[in-house]
């Protein structure tokens, strides 16, 4: 298996701040959603040019009203997605590109908190990496070996991405039966991180610098260790 080397991708900050949020339906999350939509002025383009087919009248609360939080959810995704395949927005998204998106996120449901979308937004990061780069590790990653792991995990936690990030990472460079192993019981990832060597630690640092900073999420430079 290739090594796993990660880089940026420009994902906008007002789509991962919603994505990063507590989106449950609700009649208060709809009319917030619309608000922060209008003062954005890149989502509300957005909104504009590939919603109309939802309500002509192209008033954001009706769009979210009818489309629900994860279908207005999927549809802004499918639009980046197609962007960094052809180079245009499109009018009317092809929401077949979500399916892999929706699929990870619904294997680790388990794992994590309703209402935040973080697996999903590791899926569209690691989709939109495929599209730009032609990553050979992307490509030849099997994510359902990584996702066996997650049995072993009871907690349920909000950043299930960095859960997913960090098993993904000791998976490729420690191998399937020590990563099984180790999670047994109640897993200490900052051992399985000592457990690397050198390079492996600069590039698995150096891989999570590069997500954080494509999910516009700051925490992560502020620590020195996992």
């Amino acid at each position: 298996m290739n090594d796993p080397e990660l880089g940026y991708i420009n994902l906008p900050e007002y789509f991962t701040r919603v994505l990063c949020s507590n989106m449950q339906s609700g009649e208060d999350n709809f009319e917030n959603l619309g608000a922060y939509i209008r003062s954005e002025p890149g989502f509300l383009g957005l909104v504009e040019r590939c919603f109309g087919d939802v309500d002509e009248k192209l008033r954001t609360e009706t769009i979210i009203k009818s489309l629900g939080w994860y279908g207005f959810r999927n549809r802004m995704a499918a639009i980046f997605l197609e962007y960094q395949l052809n180079g245009k927005f499109p009018v009317k998204p092809n929401l077949e590109l979500c399916h892999e998106l929706v699929a990870l996120e619904e294997n680790v449901k388990h794992q994590t908190v309703e209402g935040f979308s973080r697996a999903f937004m590791l899926g569209l990061y690691w989709k939109l990496h495929r599209y730009k780069d032609n990553n050979r590790f992307m490509e030849s990653f099997n994510w359902k070996e990584v996702l066996t792991h997650f049995k072993h995990t009871k907690a349920r936690v909000i950043k299930v991405d960095w859960l997913l990030f960090m098993i993904m990472h000791f998976h490729s460079y420690l191998g399937k039966e020590v990563l099984k192993e180790a999670l047994k019981g109640t897993p200490d990832y900052t051992e399985l991180y000592n457990r690397l060597d050198e390079s492996q630690k600069r590039q698995y640092l150096n891989n999570a610098l590069s997500y954080g900073a494509s999910i516009n999420e700051a925490e992560f430079f502020y620590q020195a260790r996992i």
